[in-house]
């Protein structure tokens, strides 16, 4: 791998270990068993992000190429029992916050991508980019479920 591209990856599991933390924190935080086990699942999926980019960064071109046919795979679906108001607020604030995290890797491996050299290497990252634009849809769609119920539990709902 050349040095430009090692470097994308090297700063790409930086990200990866960043979000593993900040979803292994957050789990650790809550006392609901749906939240704590939905935010350990994201953090195994960084984690394997983690270990999917280390294996990149040691393969060979042709073996780092065949990896960026691989297909995404899909996040789980958060599902939830009823949360305290404390636990709802913090889990709207985690939400949030881990959109606000995908969109940033998103915006990396698309200017990733816009520099590639070869259409391989843009393929790759934008693989990669997908990979985050899923984590970050399925945040979404869950942020807005809390969202509607916060609304609700404090009487701001939209008339």
């Amino acid at each position: 791998m050349d040095q430009r591209n090692l470097e994308v990856i090297k700063e790409a599991i930086l990200n990866e270990v960043e979000g593993y933390q900040f979803y292994r924190l957050y789990a650790e935080k809550v006392q609901s068993e749906d939240v704590k086990k939905a935010f350990l699942a994201i953090a195994q999926e960084e984690l394997d992000h983690i270990e999917f980019l280390k294996k990149l960064k040691d393969n060979t071109r042709e073996e780092s190429l065949k990896m960026a046919e691989m297909d995404v795979p899909a996040p789980g679906i958060f599902k939830f029992s009823a949360l305290t108001p404390d636990e709802l607020s913090l889990a709207l604030a985690a939400f949030s916050i881990a959109m606000k995290m995908e969109d940033d890797s998103q915006r990396f491996y698309d200017e990733a991508a816009q520099k590639a050299q070869t259409p391989e290497e843009k393929a790759l990252y934008e693989k990669l980019r997908d990979w985050e634009r899923m984590h970050r849809d399925s945040f979404e769609v869950k942020y807005n479920e809390l969202k509607e119920d916060w609304w609700a539990d404090n009487a701001f709902a939209p008339m």
